[in-house]
């Protein structure tokens, strides 16, 4: 991506009122609209009453302009999509639903899919709240030791006439570094460690490297696997239960996900089908694509559209990977804590190791 595509999109999200919307009020607008419609209330006497009972400064402000469209005789849809409201996926639900008898229907769908993955970023971050406090921990008490006491007893270590171990050499000539230029070392550490993170994991031209990483790291790659399958089949099978066109289901299901390769993938499935060619063809012509679907899931897909019953054998492969997904959530923790254990043990042994080596050849030598 170039550098004006880069900040064409930053100027672009900075300036939609949409993106400044938290989860919260999106969650709040949602089931108040369901709600509402389900009820029998019209579309103005709906926005009027969520903009009353809305509490966040923003949220009445975009309702309001919702409102004022709508009374304008645009569309409800035109209207939400003017803002940046709602991601691809539910826009299209929407779109369908006014189309057609089912809006109060989707509309609930879409509330249902995001309590889903409301309750799964819940799971995950329960699951990583221990090692990640372990981590940070470990993190600050390695800088602290590095920067206070590591200078003052690597003096002490330089000034013995022993033959130092290579474990303690690298530690005095850390500690003689640390301690000349800490204040210029121990910042740029930081800023340099969180600075790759980000590059690695959030920016929008490398993140692929950092999600590859993750896709082979055990534990995270069935989380992240079943986690897709799960959502692949509820919304795939949802939007053909609509009555949405396949192509448009898989547009809004490669912009509903946030993994490269994922999209990648359904985008191949997309210009395929677009080819007229089958599933069966489409996943037959992609390297590696039991990697991302498994056969089995393939399978059912394939014999669903060559039955006429793809949505719902869609959607029994959502349900199953839902339930996977809960007992892989709870796991993770137990899966994490060994190879963060370990990792503070090498250091905790390295340690040891380079202070007590010393030591010993100390005592042996008075011997």
């Amino acid at each position: 991506m170039s550098q004006s595509n880069f900040f064409q999109r930053l100027w672009v999200k900075l300036n939609d009122p949409g993106t400044h919307l938290s989860s919260v009020d999106r969650a709040f607008f949602l089931e108040n609209l369901s709600t509402m419609i389900r009820s029998g209330l019209d579309m103005a006497s709906t926005l009027e009453a969520i903009r009353r009972e809305a509490k966040s400064a923003k949220m009445k402000a975009m309702v309001a302009k919702i409102q004022d469209d709508v009374n304008a005789g645009v569309s409800f849809t035109s209207a939400m999509a003017k803002y940046h409201f709602l991601p691809t996926y539910s826009m299209s639900l929407i779109k369908a639903g006014e189309k057609s008898a089912r809006f109060a229907e989707n509309l609930a769908v879409i509330v249902e899919q995001q309590q889903k993955d409301a309750e799964f970023r819940a799971k995950i971050k329960g699951a990583m709240i221990y090692p990640v406090i372990v981590l940070i921990v470990a993190v600050v008490v390695g800088v602290a030791l590095s920067w206070f006491v590591l200078p003052k007893l690597m003096n002490v270590f330089s000034n013995l006439r022993v033959q130092m171990p290579l474990t303690t050499r690298i530690l005095i000539y850390l500690g003689a570094f640390i301690g000349k230029y800490g204040t210029v070392a121990v910042p740029s550490f930081l800023a340099t460690f969180f600075g790759t993170i980000y590059i690695i994991f959030f920016y929008h031209g490398t993140r692929i490297l950092g999600q590859r990483l993750i896709m082979h790291t055990p534990g995270f790659k069935r989380v992240i696997l079943e986690s897709e399958l799960a959502r692949f089949g509820y919304l795939l099978g949802t939007l053909l239960e609509a009555g949405l066109p396949i192509l448009d289901c898989l547009e809004a299901l490669k912009e509903s996900s946030i993994y490269v390769d994922y999209q990648r993938l359904y985008a191949h499935l997309q210009t395929n089908i677009e080819l007229g060619f089958s599933f069966e063809q489409a996943f037959a012509t992609y390297k590696h694509s039991e990697a991302l679907i498994p056969a089995s899931v393939q399978q059912m897909m394939i014999t669903g559209e060559q039955t006429g019953n793809l949505a719902k054998a869609l959607t029994n492969v959502g349900l199953v990977y839902e339930k996977k997904i809960e007992n892989t959530t709870k796991n993770l923790s137990t899966l994490i804590e060994p190879m963060i254990l370990l990792v503070i043990f090498a250091g905790v042994m390295f340690l040891a190791l380079a202070i007590i080596q010393p030591i010993y050849g100390l005592l042996s030598g008075i011997k």
